[in-house]
């Protein structure tokens, strides 16, 4: 028979370090609100909070610590595992949680000792596409995705393409969405005030880039798209960008820039930006734009419309699967810069109408994506294996 409040052991070793401690936080406080014990373990660089609901334990120390060399991180990973393993089973914990970007050999390495322990183990998929290994890497994917027995997925793209580039059998896939992060918004500042912080004009509609730049994250496209706007839609507006460039380098996007005669419509911040000052970007910004070109699941995209920012992304299935178009958002062809730019010049036109998109967002957010109806659904996947 099922446990009626199981224990569960979330393992993230990221946490704070990379921004998953809002996602796990949240996910954490829905398994509280259906009667589930959780147990987070993760990196020391996470900030501790809900510490009345969710029992957290910084087990994984200085992994990220670059002055040390890989061979003592690993070893500290390895450490903090095996303290995290030996902790959850002192404390008869039978089910764990992890999170999968992809099937590396450390992460082989961090199912197996979970397995090795003897915990059930779901596992929440973020990243399908990493999974479409070579044939030199499946042998070590396939077998650390049969020790997993159950996974969970954001929405029906994943599921469809989780199913087609692994073996994972459709009756172990429950598709769960990715909740809202209004847990976690700060009240936003006035345009006036969070541009006085950041030292950033408040004079103009501002577009805002943000988060981690990488190829498939389509600054380009972005970019590309301001040349089809007229000089007087030009001087309406400024393009903050701000984030930490990833597998990427900035002078692509700088040579955009250049060649287009952007520098006074650009401003930059290529960075990792502070949890503290998030909110100040978003109390900046008129407007988010998301022109990716391919995602599964954006945190971002939720991130702004909990912050009450209307935006723009491309037409992708997982961003069409939330936007509507003049709805909720606006939408454009995905890696079609005059789509962009007619929808810059349709938002630069009448951006009195973005109150009533940006209400429609949280209203969205607030219904569809809420961490307790997330934390039922994912409790009734425990309890499937337990």
């Amino acid at each position: 028979m099922a446990e009626r409040n199981p224990r569960i052991a979330l393992i993230e070793p990221v946490g704070g370090h990379g921004g998953m401690n809002y996602y796990d936080y949240g996910l954490a406080n829905g398994l509280y609100h259906n009667g589930v014990e959780v147990y987070y373990y993760t990196c020391d660089e996470t900030d501790k909070i809900y510490e009345d609901k969710v029992k957290t334990y910084l087990y994984y120390r200085k992994i990220y610590n670059k002055s040390i060399n890989k061979f003592r991180r690993l070893l500290l990973f390895v450490f903090g595992a095996i303290r995290s393993l030996t902790h959850a089973k002192v404390n008869k914990i039978k089910t764990a949680h992890i999170h999968l970007f992809g099937v590396e050999p450390i992460d082989f390495l961090h199912i197996f000792l979970i397995k090795l322990f003897g915990f059930k183990l779901t596992a929440t998929v973020h990243d399908v596409e990493s999974f479409y290994l070579s044939d030199k890497d499946k042998w070590y994917r396939n077998k650390a995705l049969n020790w997993i027995d159950k996974f969970i997925v954001h929405n029906e793209i994943c599921k469809k393409e989780l199913l087609e580039s692994t073996t994972v059998e459709v009756s172990d896939i429950s598709v769960i969405k990715h909740g809202n992060y209004l847990p976690f918004v700060e009240p936003l500042l006035s345009k006036e005030e969070a541009g006085k912080q950041l030292g950033m004009p408040t004079d103009k509609i501002n577009l805002l880039f943000f988060g981690q730049i990488k190829t498939v994250k389509g600054l380009d496209v972005l970019l590309n798209s301001l040349k089809y706007l007229s000089a007087e839609e030009r001087s309406k507006i400024n393009l903050i960008i701000a984030g930490k460039v990833w597998k990427d380098t900035f002078a692509n996007y700088q040579q955009i820039i250049d060649e287009n005669d952007l520098n006074e419509v650009c401003i930059t911040r290529i960075e990792y930006i502070p949890d503290e000052e998030v909110h100040l970007f978003y109390s900046l910004a008129d407007f988010v734009v998301l022109p990716y070109k391919k995602i599964y699941q954006s945190g971002v995209l939720l991130m702004s419309m909990s912050y009450q920012k209307p935006v723009i992304v491309s037409d992708l299935p997982a961003m069409v699967d939330i936007i509507k178009d003049e709805e909720n958002g606006y939408v454009f062809k995905t890696n079609d810069t005059q789509s962009l730019a007619a929808t810059i010049s349709k938002v630069i036109a009448n951006p009195q109408r973005s109150g009533d998109i940006a209400q429609a967002a949280i209203d969205t957010v607030s219904n569809e994506f809420d961490w307790k109806l997330i934390g039922k659904k994912t409790t009734e996947v425990y309890h499937s294996i337990l």
